[in-house]
């Protein structure tokens, strides 16, 4: 209580998990416990993956198969005119 208001705290957590986090690997381990304390202390976690990048690039071009994250993100750096890396 601050200020004789009580209120009430959301807490978050965001993680960029990203491909080179194979399971088993240290990254991955480490990741794992991260979620595994956020539950534990009652804190929401997410996690980001190529997707959000992917849903950026639908905005441009209708996909129907499979495009590589390589060429996901060469087109989002011409689109953007930078050197667009995640």
């Amino acid at each position: 209580m601050r200020g004789g208001r009580i209120g009430m705290v959301t807490v978050r957590q965001l993680f960029d998990k990203g491909e080179g986090e194979s399971e088993g690997g240290d990254q991955y381990h480490r990741f794992e416990e991260s979620l595994d304390c956020a539950a534990a202390n009652d804190v929401s976690a997410a996690y980001l993956i190529d997707t959000f990048e992917l849903w950026f690039y639908l905005h441009y071009e209708a996909v129907m198969g499979a495009i590589h994250r390589e060429q996901l993100y060469a087109d989002l750096s011409q689109r953007w005119g930078m050197g667009y890396v995640a």
